[in-house]
């Protein structure tokens, strides 16, 4: 059997495996969810959690790599333990699933170059536009596609080593001109200090046991009346600080299972524009298909808050 090959040096392994884990989510989607889950508090979690979930994968799989040499469904086998070759193959369909629409992200961001290079940099004043124009998306997604299998079939130090010996420190380098460029925008400070200085109180943990809205209900006005010059500050914003969940956003929809038609005095007061839905199956044989469904349905109402 041939050698698989391997990493010529640490450092081009290094930067692979760095350049599979940070991609475009990133860069892209990862700012916006730390500035909507409350800035430094969120990015503790998510370090947690990454260390917790994450770094006992990657290194799990490391070691099962280095020790049969083998692909991601080969090296059960190899290890003995057969009957889990499907984690491998998992895997595999991960990676094909990611794939499919990892290239048309990469072919928008393809595309952008291109524009800009033409020196039309105004093409994100019209992203809908841009990402509808179908014939050039598929042209940019597979091109895309064709440098990634170039680079992959010259193999792992001639092919992947090598590549992510130039775009990984390219990509630091842009990020660095990224970050210098953000610090002479207006209020720069205040957004290092929400991404850095964590606020907990940002972090909530809500449990609900043995609750109901009408308890709920009494305990606001038991607050209410115990508070002093109440005439004059009584109004919703005021109320609604002592509601159990005061720092939770409303839910934007509810699924109600079992076939029951009613809220059941559960968080009434959180869902004056929820858009509520029902199903007959009970909790424990709901599927993630009737999930979707539900979603691809909320996502197609024309939300119009207060009719």
């Amino acid at each position: 059997m041939n050698s698989r090959g391997g990493f010529n040096t640490k450092i081009g392994f290094i930067l692979a495996a760095a350049g599979s884990a940070v991609g475009l989510g990133n860069i892209w989607k990862f700012p916006i969810e730390v500035s909507n889950g409350g800035g430094a508090a969120f990015l503790l979690m998510y370090l947690f959690f990454c260390f917790i979930l994450c770094f006992p994968v990657i290194v799990s799989e490391i070691a099962i790599g280095r020790k049969s040499k083998r692909n991601a469904i080969g090296s059960f086998e190899k290890l003995g333990f057969k009957k889990w070759s499907f984690i491998g193959k998992m895997g595999v369909l991960t990676g094909i699933l990611i794939l499919s629409f990892y290239s048309v992200v990469a072919g928008w961001v393809l595309g952008y170059v291109f524009e800009m290079l033409r020196g039309n940099f105004q093409v994100y004043e019209s992203f809908y536009e841009y990402t509808n124009n179908v014939k050039n998306i598929i042209l940019y997604s597979f091109l895309f596609m064709f440098v990634t299998a170039f680079i992959v079939s010259k193999g792992i130090a001639d092919g992947i080593e090598r590549a992510s010996k130039i775009l990984m420190p390219s990509l630091i380098f842009l990020m660095i001109i990224l970050i210098l460029y953000a610090l002479t925008l207006p209020n720069s400070m205040e957004g290092i200090k929400f991404y850095l200085i964590p606020d907990f109180s940002q972090i909530n943990l809500n449990i609900a046991f043995n609750y109901g809205s009408d308890s709920e209900f009494l305990q606001i006005i038991k607050k209410i009346y115990s508070e002093k010059n109440i005439n004059e500050n009584l109004n919703y914003e005021y109320i609604k600080k002592f509601f159990y969940l005061k720092n939770i956003p409303e839910p934007d929809l509810l699924i109600r299972t079992g076939g029951y038609k009613r809220l059941s005095n559960f968080l009434l007061l959180y869902l004056r524009y929820t858009d509520l839905f029902f199903t007959d199956s009970l909790w424990p044989e709901f599927t993630i298909k009737e999930l979707e469904n539900f979603f691809n349905e909320f996502i197609s109402i024309n939300r119009n808050y207060g009719l």
